[in-house]
């Protein structure tokens, strides 16, 4: 079976945008407030009333519940006040009993795991159709995500009615912040020492969304706020942060020796670097105080052999700089985004790749099945934020062509008149179709192809 590869360019994934697409159609937004306060720590302040009515009885599932995950290292979340609206006007408050907080977030495989994440969640009762859940709440966040970045964003869903939005985002005016809107344009004033921001805009009826639609988060009604004015300015920081962690250890020297013996070039030596990490490093997202931008040590990624993105591109650019194969780190978002919001704010990105300036090449140690100078799917003809060390530039992932991209399959048939057949199937597979098609090769045990055929041609009856 000749198998041609042609490797192409890409990555994969690790946040969510929270929007209510799960009641689309059955609930209705009667109203959204939001004040905003940034402090000159970059800590934040959000005060947030919701008001939404079930339109359905599926809808009165959906907004007979609210739920809210904070890192109770890195912020607090409080109810301010709750409660089921009757259409006459009569409140039922929620009961204490009717708010729950799960302790820890615990996931299977790829998952997220969050030890120190607190959920909360709440069920209003006797909500029924017709009926509308309010909730007020404070979220406050201690520490940004990175250092001197706070950011704020708010995105309308579509598929949603919104009867009234309404945000107010404050800073001290030394912050300088930027802020930026789509739907209706921010208003700024100033007041003292503050500057503030004011954004109302409003969707009556829902509009049809179509599935995998691209850039939804910058072409749909938003709002955002950001301490730090461009996408350059988040992944130095992202850098700086992860290069307190890049120590070229004796452990790491020898290792690099090892992996590269019999290595030439710095193309070699990098793709043996790269394939010991996606080989031997597991991929284990779990995040402790950390907020999920910050890669654990060096020394706690090699004890214990797993860890998230950061991690394994920490790892690979220790090993590449202690062979003199200088490389960046590189953030991308594997969501269906094709362009950077105008404003940097926290899902801009969810994933971090390599970049070697020397070799051209855009590299993913993240994924076992991707080799040296390949991507995952998700992050083909994205804009990278690349950390330069000449400064931070955008630079675009390579695109997935159809004509280094294909999937051939050849077969041939001989039936007799007793219904007999014999045959055989050639495939070539080029570029990404060739990677998958080889790891799952690489996953049918010694002695177990005829097996592996019987049980492909008894799932095709």
């Amino acid at each position: 079976m000749p198998l041609n590869k042609t490797f192409v360019f890409i990555a994969f994934a690790f946040v969510t945008i929270p929007i209510f697409a799960q009641g689309a159609n059955h609930i209705k937004i009667r109203k959204i407030s939001q004040t905003v306060e940034f402090r000159e720590d970059f800590s934040s302040t959000t005060e947030a009333f919701v008001d939404r009515e079930a339109l359905t009885e599926q809808g009165a599932i959906v907004a007979g519940k609210h739920s809210q995950t904070i890192i109770s290292s890195l912020g607090k979340y409080e109810i301010l006040d709750a409660y089921t609206l009757k259409p006459d006007g009569y409140k039922l408050p929620v009961p204490i009993e009717n708010i729950q907080i799960q302790k820890g977030i615990a996931a299977h495989g790829t998952g997220q795991s969050r030890p120190d994440a607190d959920v909360y969640l709440i069920t209003f009762p006797d909500l029924k159709k017709g009926d509308r859940s309010i909730i007020k709440y404070r979220l406050t966040q201690y520490h940004p995500a990175l250092p001197k970045w706070a950011s704020f964003h708010d995105v309308l869903e579509p598929g949603v009615a919104f009867d009234e939005v309404n945000v107010l985002v404050k800073a001290p005016s030394t912050m300088q912040i930027a802020v930026s809107g789509r739907g209706s344009n921010p208003i700024k004033t100033v007041d003292g020492r503050s500057d503030i921001w004011s954004f109302s805009t409003s969707q009556p009826t829902p509009k049809r969304t179509e599935s995998n639609v691209a850039n939804g988060l910058v072409d749909y009604p938003h709002i955002m706020a950001s301490t730090l004015k461009s996408h350059e300015e988040v992944v130095q920081a992202y850098a700086a942060q992860s290069d307190s962690e890049l120590a070229i250890t004796a452990e790491i020297e020898t290792l690099a020796k090892q992996i590269t013996e019999g290595s030439k070039s710095p193309a070699e030596k990098a793709s043996a670097l790269h394939d010991w990490v996606r080989k031997n490093i597991r991929y284990v997202a779990q995040y402790l105080h950390t907020g999920g931008w910050k890669p654990h040590s060096l020394d706690w990624i090699l004890k214990n052999r797993y860890g998230d993105c950061k991690d394994h591109v920490l790892l690979l650019q220790a090993l590449l700089k202690a062979s003199g194969i200088e490389s960046v780190p590189a953030l991308v978002s594997l969501f269906n985004e094709y362009k950077l919001p105008e404003v940097p704010v926290v899902y801009s990105f969810n994933h971090v790749i390599l970049y070697l300036p020397e070799l051209d090449i855009f590299t993913d140690p993240t994924s076992s099945q991707i080799p040296f100078g390949a991507l995952p799917w998700a992050a083909a003809g994205k804009p990278a934020a690349v950390a330069l060390r000449t400064g931070a530039k955008i630079l675009t992932t390579p695109y997935f062509f159809p004509e280094n991209n294909q999937l051939l399959v050849k077969t041939r048939m001989a039936v007799t008149k007793q219904g007999q057949g014999m045959g055989n199937v050639e495939v070539a597979a080029h570029g990404h179709a060739a990677t998958l098609l080889q790891d799952r090769l690489e996953q049918i045990p010694s002695g177990m192809g005829a097996s592996a055929v019987q049980k492909m041609l008894e799932g095709a009856k």
